[in-house]
């Protein structure tokens, strides 16, 4: 993220004057889809009583310019980043979206991932397979990717 702030530090620097943007979106999160198994989940009372899952949390963005610096509650993939990049910078936006600005919702990740047998999408994954989705769309609102 530092390399990422560095690289667009220098063309701020030769400006008198830069546009600074900031956002907080709450979002709001679908019941718990803690899965025990393949077909197991844990209902959403117990996921509640069980781990330790905010009630609210929110996205976070602040504009530089052209250069978008975006936060989420969670581990984000980077497959999704790679989305939100690819999508602004078609628009001469550029971005870095970091995970754990506060708060901790597990893995977001594609929802072509969620029924993988693997440790993100089946222990992590907390609230089904649209929340990457939700997440990438949300995001792309805040910046003006829509």
């Amino acid at each position: 993220m530092a390399d990422s702030v560095l690289n667009h530090l220098t063309s701020f620097l030769k400006k008198r004057k830069v546009a600074f943007q900031r956002q907080t979106l709450p979002l709001h999160l679908p019941e718990s889809q803690i899965r025990l198994l393949e077909n197991w989940r844990l209902r959403p009372y117990w996921g509640r009583k069980l781990m330790p899952i905010p009630e609210s949390v929110s996205l976070q963005t602040l504009q530089m310019d052209n250069f978008i610096l975006a936060t989420t509650p969670c581990d984000f993939s980077g497959e999704l980043a790679l989305q939100i990049h690819d999508a602004l910078q078609q628009n001469g936006k550029h971005t870095t979206i970091s995970s754990f600005n506060g708060d901790y919702v597990g893995y977001i990740i594609p929802g072509k991932y969620y029924y993988y047998p693997e440790y993100e999408p089946r222990i992590m994954g907390w609230f089904g397979p649209y929340m990457g989705a939700y997440t990438t769309e949300m995001l792309l609102r805040m910046m003006g990717g829509y």
